[in-house]
């Protein structure tokens, strides 16, 4: 069982990220996942914004939800990556 502390624009964030609205969902790497992933999501933002403190948690049985979600911030974290590889070119 997992837990993740962090702000619900963070959580916003990786939303817009498996719930584009001109392309179809996606999870890591089974987007038979992005659906419960982002109703996870929402339920965990609800109406909070910006910096206001959200959890996120896992329980034992989504262990596969839990690793599609850490597959997805590392898919994001290796775009920040390589972007911030370009801005020292520039």
């Amino acid at each position: 069982m997992g837990f993740i502390f962090t702000t619900a624009a963070a959580l916003r964030a990786i939303l817009c990220f498996i719930d584009p609205n001109n392309t179809p969902k996606i999870a890591y790497d089974k987007d038979e996942y992005a659906e419960p992933l982002i109703e996870k999501l929402k339920n965990t933002i609800g109406d909070s914004d910006g910096s206001q403190p959200v959890t996120l948690s896992f329980g034992r049985d989504e262990e596969e939800l839990e690793r599609q979600f850490n597959g997805v911030c590392g898919n994001i974290r290796g775009i920040i990556e390589t972007l911030e590889r370009c801005t020292e070119y520039a």
